[in-house]
Order: C-alpha cells, then structure tokens, then sequence
C-alpha cells in the first residue's frame, strides 16, 4: 500500500499535492487534487527504486523539487523536479544534502537560506526534553549559587517577589503586548499575550548570580535579588502551563479561586517533596568515596524530583530547587567531606554552562524559521520597553510596602528591575510553544527581550550599581560572593 506520512503541498493554483510512498517497491507518487480534496488523482510515479518519503518544496519560478530519502546504499538525498505544477516528474537523481536515514522536512525561507531537519528531531519530542530534563537540571544548578543565610534573612521578600511579583509582571507585560499589537495593525489575543508575560516574568539566577558576584551592594538586596530569580521560576511554569490550558479551550480548569489553591498546593507539596528527597541523597552519599558516583545521584536527584512532583501533582520546579537547597546546604554535620561536594558542585557548574548554550544554539537555530515582518520589528524596541516596565511595577509594589527609607525603596526598585535579566528559562519556556496562529510573533517577542535584556541590561548592570552604591575611597574589590554559609 502506499503511505501517506508526508505534510500535503498546496500551490498558488489551489492545487493540493499529497506525497505518497510504497516500502514494498521503493517508489514515490503524488496524488493530486484540485478541489479542495474532493477528488484525487495519480500524478507520473518517481521511480528511482529506493527514493521515499518525499518532501515537495516550490521555487521562485514556480517549479516544484521533491527531496527523497535513499533507502538504499548511497549517501545522498534522492532528488526529482516538475514544471506542470506536479503532474510529470524528472528522472530521480542524486541531490547534494545528505541522506539522513529518515524522511526530512523542508522549510522554504524568504532568504536566501533553506533549513532541513530530520523527521528523528520531531519524534524526539523537544517540548517533553525541554520541560521534564532541561528545565529540572537548569533549578538545579541554580540552587548551587545561592548564599542560604541571605536567602533565610529575605524569605518573605523573597516568597512575595516570586508569586506575587511574577503574577503582576505577567499581567501588565500582557494587557501592554495586546495594547500594541492592536495599535500596529496586528493583533495578538489576550490570552496568548498573556503567555507571551509568563514566559518572560522569571528571571535568570545563574546570569544575575554572576553579574552581581564582584559588584559592592547591599548583602539583603543581593539575596533579594538572587532568591527571588531562583524561586520565581516555579510560579512561572506553573502559571504557564494553566495559561495554556485555558489557550486551547479549558477555561474552567482553574476557575473560581482554583488557581489559588493550584498554586498553594503545588508550591508547598513540591518543597516538601523535594526537601525530603534532597536529605534522602544527602545521607545516601555522605559515607561516598567516588566522585563519579556522587555526582550521579545528583543528577538523579534533579530528574527524579521532578518527575516525581509532575506524576503527583506537585509543582516541579519548585521540588528541584528545594531538593538542590537541601543537597547543596544540608549542615556540614550531616553532607560529610566539604572538599568532595565542592568537586560537584563545580561540575555542575559545568553542566549549567552547556545547557544554557545548547539553549541559546536552539534559539539561533528556530530564528531562522520565524519570519516576523516589518511590523514586528518595529514592535521589538516597544516590547523591551514595556519589559522593563512590567519588572518595575512587579517589584515596585512590594518593595513600597518595605520598613526603609523612601531613597533605599528607589534604589532598591531600580536595582531590582534592571538586574532582572531572562535567559534560559524562558528560552526553554518559549521552545515548548505549541503550534498555534501567532506562534511566530511570539517567539520573536520572546527570543527578542531575551537578547536584548541580557545585552543592555546586562553591559550596563556594574555601571548602574556602582553608580547607586558607591565604594568607599580606597576599597579593596569586592570578594567572590559564593560562599557555603551553612552552619
């Protein structure tokens, strides 16, 4: 029989183009259509004895190239042509790309530049990657960057930042994305607006951890600041995944009051879960000679948690981070050697950078698919703006409540707004976008504030602070601010 697994062509014409394929005698056919499907026809066979799966992809002068995978021995894609819009095909011959062992799928771009992927990249589920491994081992790695005494000394600034703060920024990121859309002639709805907010409300810990690591300020401020990027991403996924919910059509799932409560109990049965589950590893490796083996029960402590959380019910960012609090700060009485744990930590360090590469390397690489337009471009410089000022508000609000001195409020509120930088969680957040119509406008917003927060943002964070807080005359530079104070 012949199988239809190939995505149908339709021409300017009207005309649809289905590839069809047969394993049994390794030849490929198009069957046509020109209503709209209601009836079919044969075009000519391309006959090749080895050359299935095409992909059929349209030329600037109207005549169509059909890539085929070799399912024989050669090393190169099978290529064949059509100039009668896919009734007669060339011979099939051999293309230049090579033949990857699987069917491809070809993107046509507007320049100059063509993307081919493997049929093996869609099977692999990049969204399920992303969300269940990337994402728990990001957490992860943050938590080891975290000073515990500053974090204990801020908790309710840092609780409120991370929930409340992430709720406000998302809203007022949001409503402002639907005001401009609207305004450029190209509207967004507001609820993916919405998501648009929360995958850009978290900010990155282990970038602001590093910007602020030689920088005089304030030791209350910088536990503010790195606590609340740590924590925020548990309430960003959270509300992230109920924003998509409601997107394709369940609004009732988390409707009067539920949302709330989803909250609560994914909040704090996570940092149950994972505080339990972070002591467990700690006892299982305290009495451990080998490196090696420490380090993977580590990893197995990050994955675990997190799957463990999401099968339950539970939120698992939030099991992560507190798995890797309670492993990484567990008192020096009970983690044993602090030399060996320091050897982890380091290689976590590692596991942490070439994530966040791999990230931004998918992030290059789904550029070349998004074709935003003239409107969207213009709409990027506005979008940062109204970035910057969605930060500002969500931390405005709560630090206005906040015993200090009006000038230590403006400070603080500045601080806490430029150092909000994104990266790769919201990278890995936008990644796992289901196909929807705005899903190119969307990503560029995304992958936009992103850039830009880390490049103006992030040139600028040491001038601001010095300019805010400066050293006294004569000070020595300030010492590394990772320490392992755990008692």
């Amino acid at each position: 029989g012949w199988s239809p697994r190939c995505k149908p062509t339709v021409l300017p014409s009207g005309r649809i183009l289905l590839p069809l394929y047969t394993d049994t005698w390794l030849i490929s056919i198009m069957a046509v259509s020109d209503d709209d499907g209601m009836n079919w026809y044969a075009s000519q066979p391309l006959i090749g004895f080895g050359n299935i799966q095409p992909t059929v992809l349209r030329r600037n002068d109207g005549s169509l190239v059909a890539y085929m995978r070799e399912n024989g021995g050669r090393s190169k894609m099978r290529i064949s042509e059509s100039t009668d819009e896919g009734i007669h095909w060339s011979p099939v011959g051999l293309s230049e790309l090579p033949n990857f062992g699987s069917g491809i799928d070809g993107v046509r771009l507007d320049g100059p530049v063509a993307a081919y992927w493997s049929e093996r990249m869609h099977r692999a589920n990049l969204s399920a990657v992303l969300l269940d491994g990337v994402l728990a081992l990001l957490l992860f790695a943050s938590t080891l960057h975290v000073n515990p005494r500053e974090l204990r000394d801020r908790a309710w600034p840092v609780l409120t930042l991370a929930t409340l703060g992430v709720i406000v920024a998302s809203a007022i990121f949001g409503a402002g994305l639907y005001g401009l859309t609207w305004l450029v002639g190209a509207p967004i709805p507001l609820i993916w607006c919405l998501v648009a907010g929360i995958i850009l409300a978290p900010t990155d810990a282990v970038v602001v951890e590093n910007l602020l690591r030689h920088v005089r300020m304030p030791a209350a401020l910088r536990g503010m600041i790195t606590g609340e990027s740590l924590f925020n991403d548990g309430a960003a996924v959270v509300l992230f995944l109920t924003a998509l919910a409601i997107a394709a059509g369940e609004p009732d799932r988390y409707g009067h009051g539920r949302l709330v409560l989803k909250i609560a109990e994914e909040v704090v049965g996570g940092g149950l879960l994972g505080w339990a589950a972070g002591f467990a590893a700690v006892a299982m490796s305290r009495r451990l000679r080998d490196r090696t083996l420490e380090l993977t029960i580590s990893l197995a402590l990050a994955l675990g948690s997190y799957r463990i959380a999401a099968s339950i019910g539970v939120s698992g960012p939030i099991a992560v981070v507190a798995a890797g609090l309670a492993w990484r700060h567990a008192p020096r009485r009970l983690r044993g050697r602090d030399h060996q744990h320091e050897q982890i930590a380091s290689s976590w360090a590692v596991i942490d950078d070439l994530l966040n590469t791999w990230l931004f390397l998918l992030m290059g690489f789904q550029i070349l698919t998004v074709r935003p337009g003239s409107t969207g471009f213009l709409l990027l410089p506005l979008v940062f703006g109204l970035a910057v000022l969605a930060r500002a508000l969500s931390v405005g609000i709560p630090m206005a409540a906040a015993r200090l001195p009006p000038r230590d409020k403006l400070r603080g509120v500045a601080v806490l707004s430029w150092t909000g930088l994104r990266g790769g969680i919201s990278i890995a957040l936008a990644l796992t976008l289901p196909d929807n119509p705005y899903h190119e406008q969307l990503l560029t917003i995304c992958y936009a504030v992103v850039i830009m927060t880390i490049v103006i943002q992030g040139l600028t964070v040491p001038r601001l602070l010095r300019a805010l807080y400066p050293p006294p005359p004569g000070a020595e530079p300030p010492p590394d601010t990772r320490t392992d104070d755990t008692g």
